[in-house]
Order: structure tokens, then C-alpha cells, then sequence
């Protein structure tokens, strides 16, 4: 259509719970449904009539919500999406959604040719650039339908006009607007899931294409529409019309699903999967203070595994407490080799000593790391044991001296 993480980590990918956490959670979760629906039964009224004359108006039920949860009745898996204000109005009798199409009978009721008017103003307001005899042909085209969403005390809102396809299984969404005062109220969204619910239920129809404009690709997008064409190219080449400058886009819809409870489908799947996510990984999302505390309390000494915060949940932990407890003669023996083949490599001569302060006085002003020299093997290890460094921290002390010499 032209139209469990230490604070400051996060992530990256979220696991995956096994099968038999997702059946328990699964089961859960229908469990706080029902209890929910004994405690609230709600009103909800469903119609679906058929107006006028020849089949040629059609009224679209009301969409009611699932039945959801509250925070007092019951646990926080099972929570209530918020409603956009077409919903709401929608529940409140405000808007009512129609699909009219021109049958050329002269006892079409006045209603449903006066709509037809309402709809080829709105798409041609909304539509600059598309000629108006081109709106109009197609508004009041036999073969093409207008869903259109009608406001108390307004008239039509909002419309999409869109041919049907039936025998080759998908349908072309031609127009698409919503009046300027009415927009980002969620009556684009919430029309085309009417859309896509009527041509599941009533015309069997799973694809959907359209031409959108530079402007129209993002609402498109955002309604699941992709430009990976779904469909094989015979299918409808040579039955939509072509636009310069727009880009085709495609939309396949799934047989069982309800699109306008899709926000509290996807709300509720997602309560499921997080249940069997922390049902499998108890500590899962959790957040634990970072560490600078903690090396504050122990005056810049190495912490053990066990005063980290966070790593005793770790499958691991043992593995990494037997490896914190190495013995410190071999740490010592490592440090002193380190060290001796330091002090015998050709290009140590400026580290065998302390710089001196005196000869030097900004040397320890502007130097970023602590003073460096290489002293004597058992001093500096001692050193190292009594926490002045850290292997991590000699390691970047040497590279960053390899590096400015």
C-alpha cells in the first residue's frame, strides 16, 4: 500500500528451561487462570450479526480481553496487559468496528452508502498523493471491502480497504488511514488485528500483502508485516497492482491465534516461560551488590570465592573454592621465577632499583599504576602476599611498560 548477575551485568541470552519445567509451569499458570475466573466472572458480550442487505455489511464482534489476574488475587505470573484507548472505547461501546462493500443494490441501506462516502474522504485526506478518482473507484469497488471503525458522535475514524483474494489464499491491503485527530490512540493497531481475526475466521485467508510508502513501512512493521515474501510468486503476480517507490510486504497469519488478545497471549506466554525459567535456575535475574564494597572491608586484599557475592549459587562453586584454596608455596614459587627471569632479561636496567624521588620528583605524580621496580624475589613475594598486588594487576603492570618502552 502507498501508504543471577552481579550489578552493572546483564545477559546476553536467556536460557532455556527443559521440557518438563514449561509442563509444570504450564500447569501453574492454567491453575492461577482458573482460580482467577472463579473469583471474577465478567460480564462479556459477543455479537456477530449481519446487517443491511445481501450480505454487504457485516458488524465485527466486540473484542473482550482474557479474563487476568489481579495483584491481590493472585500470583504475579498471571498479569493483565494495559489497553490501548481503542480497546477501552471498544469495551465501552465508544467505536464499533464493519466491513461494508458496494453490492450496486439499490435497497443498500443509506447507513452503509453514507459510510462508503465517510471512508473515500478519510483516504483521500490521508492520502494526498493518491489521486481521488483512484480512492473513489476502488471505496465503491464490488470486488474490494472497507473495515472501518466508527465513533459515536464522529463517524468513521479509521478504515483499511483491502481486496480479497480467495482463490489463491491471501488478500492485498490497498488503503490504510486513520483521521489526524484520532491517531496514536491504537486504532491502526487494533483494526488490522480485527482484520486479521476476520479474515481467519471468515474468509479463510493466512497471507496478507501490501504496497507502503516510506511512510507507511514502519506502522506496517510494527503490525508483523515483513519484506521476506512468504508466498511463491505466481501466486500473486499479475493479481495486485505494482507501486513505484513502495516497498512490498508480507504477512502470514497463524490459524489458532486470536490477534486482538495478541498483547495478552504474548504477555501470559511469556509469565509461562519465566516460571519454568526460575523454576530451573532459582537465582536466575537476581542482582547482588558489585564488589567495590567489599574490597573496600578487606583493604584491597584478593577476596575468596565464598566472599564474592553471587558465586555460591554457581553449579561450580566447589571446583572454584578448591582452586582459591591453592597452596601459596606454589604461588610464591611461580611469582619467583617470574621475577628472576624479569631481572636477568637485558631491558630490566631501569626497574633494578626504585626511582628516586629526589632525582625525579614528578615520577610518582603521573605514573598510573603503583611504583614499579623489580626488588629482590622473596621480597616482592612477599609483597604480593601481604595483597600489595595481584597477578591480574602485575600482568598489566608489565604490559603497559612493554608498551611505552
Amino acid at each position: 500500500m502507498p501508504a543471577g548477575v552481579i550489578k552493572g551485568h546483564a545477559h546476553t541470552a536467556l536460557p532455556s528451561p527443559p521440557k518438563d519445567s514449561l509442563r509444570r509451569a504450564i500447569q501453574r499458570f492454567e491453575n492461577e487462570r482458573r482460580q482467577h475466573q472463579l473469583q471474577t466472572q465478567p460480564k462479556q458480550k459477543q455479537q456477530q450479526q449481519i446487517n443491511g442487505t445481501n450480505g454487504s455489511e457485516l458488524s465485527l464482534p466486540t473484542a473482550t480481553a482474557p479474563a487476568s489476574a489481579s495483584s491481590s488475587s493472585c500470583s504475579v505470573a498471571f498479569t493483565d496487559v494495559r489497553k490501548s484507548i481503542a480497546e477501552q472505547e471498544e469495551q465501552r461501546g465508544i467505536i464499533t468496528m464493519h466491513v461494508c462493500w458496494n453490492d450496486f443494490s439499490p435497497s443498500q441501506h443509506r447507513q452503509k452508502v453514507r459510510w462508503f462516502f465517510d471512508v473515500q474522504q478519510l483516504f483521500s485526506i490521508q492520502l494526498p498523493k493518491m489521486p481521488r478518482e483512484y480512492i473513489t473507484r476502488l471505496v465503491f469497488d464490488r470486488s474490494h471491502r472497507n473495515l472501518m471503525v466508527h465513533k459515536h458522535g464522529k463517524g468513521v475514524v479509521a478504515s483499511i480497504c483491502y481486496r480479497p483474494f480467495t482463490g489463491q489464499g491471501f488478500a492485498e491491503i490497498v488503503f490504510c488511514a486513520v483521521t489526524a485527530d484520532e491517531q496514536v490512540k491504537g486504532y491502526g493497531t487494533h483494526m488490522m488485528n480485527h482484520l486479521k481475526d476476520f479474515m481467519i475466521a471468515e474468509l479463510g485467508i493466512f497471507h496478507l500483502l501490501t504496497y507502503a510508502d516510506e511512510f507507511a513501512i514502519g506502522y506496517f512493521a510494527k503490525q508483523d508485516f515483513v519484506t521476506q515474501i512468504g508466498l511463491p510468486e505466481d501466486r500473486y503476480k499479475g493479481f495486485i497492482k505494482e507501486y513505484q517507490g513502495a516497498t512490498l510486504m508480507y504477512c502470514q497469519l497463524h490459524p489458532k491465534m486470536v490477534y486482538v488478545h495478541s498483547k495478552q497471549i504474548y504477555q501470559d506466554m511469556r509469565s509461562v516461560y519465566m516460571l519454568a525459567l526460575r523454576e530451573r535456575f532459582p537465582n536466575f535475574g537476581r542482582e547482588f551488590d558489585g564488589l567495590e564494597t567489599q574490597f573496600r572491608l578487606n583493604e584491597g586484599r584478593p577476596l575468596r570465592a565464598e566472599q564474592i557475592p553471587g558465586l555460591e549459587t554457581l553449579h561450580n562453586f566447589e571446583e572454584l573454592r578448591k582452586t582459591d584454596m591453592a597452596p601459596q608455596a606454589d604461588v610464591q614459587q611461580t611469582i619467583r621465577s617470574v621475577l628472576q627471569k624479569l631481572r636477568a632479561d637485558k631491558n630490566a636496567w631501569p626497574f633494578q632499583e626504585p626511582v628516586d624521588a629526589d632525582e625525579v620528583p614528578d615520577y610518582y605524580e603521573y605514573i598510573p599504576f603503583p611504583p614499579f621496580d623489580l626488588l629482590p624475589e622473596n621480597t616482592y613475594a612477599q609483597l604480593f602476599h601481604r595483597n600489595w598486588f595481584s597477578l591480574l594487576q602485575s600482568k598489566t603492570d608489565f604490559s603497559s611498560r612493554q608498551q611505552k618502552d
